[in-house]
């Protein structure tokens, strides 16, 4: 096939997509939301840790990203527990680009993530310290708190990265605790420390 023709049926194939589109978007939300879950939690069940990304999977997380419902944004949090990193990075950019719009749209995600445990506890934390907003710190306080202590980890290393010294009476309190993580060091080697020294290195780094 000729390079011309294959330009004309690229373009043709957009169009049509782009009516497609329009035509979905003009149904109920209700009916988008209900069709949108279903396919995404279908791909996400069939997907394996070392799978490549399906193409489905990136036009459904980018349609849940359009709809922006709270059942489409709790469905791309819930996409952030998959044992897959492309995955759980692929829903958590969605959810980072609805944030950075409104951090609002993606209360839902963050609140399932403070009640439960898993991959998308852990990453929360690392989203949203990518997010000027004046509820981050206080969101991440709430991480703090979490039962789990990698999620723990994750929301000092944040406060670590921001910078906000307002962090610093909260980190105070965690100097003691003795709970394990594994964390990388510099070279990339993996080791194991305590959320009490993580928190004294942290404080260090803010003073």
């Amino acid at each position: 096939m000729a390079a011309g023709d294959t330009i004309d049926q690229i373009i043709a194939f957009d169009e049509k997509i782009a009516s497609l589109r329009e035509t979905f978007e003009a149904l109920p939300v209700g009916d988008q939301e209900e069709a949108l879950i279903s396919r995404f939690t279908e791909l996400l069940a069939a997907s394996g840790e070392g799978d490549l990304i399906a193409v489905g999977m990136v036009r459904l997380s980018e349609m849940l990203l359009t709809l922006g419902s709270e059942p489409a944004v709790k469905t791309l949090g819930q996409g952030m527990n998959h044992a897959n990193p492309d995955i759980r990075l692929l829903c958590a950019d969605a959810l980072l680009h609805l944030a950075t719009e409104d951090l609002d749209t993606i209360r839902p995600a963050i609140e399932d993530a403070l009640a439960s445990s898993g991959p998308g506890s852990e990453e929360m934390p690392f989203l949203l310290m990518e997010l000027d907003h004046p509820d981050v710190p206080m969101f991440l306080e709430r991480f703090l708190g979490h039962k789990e202590a990698m999620v723990v980890a994750a929301a000092v290393e944040a406060f670590g990265v921001i910078g906000n010294d307002a962090a610093l009476p909260l980190l105070n309190t965690l100097q003691d605790d003795e709970r394990v993580i594994t964390v990388q060091e510099e070279g990339g080697k993996q080791a194991e420390w305590t959320i009490g020294r993580l928190a004294k290195e942290t404080i260090e780094l803010l003073s």
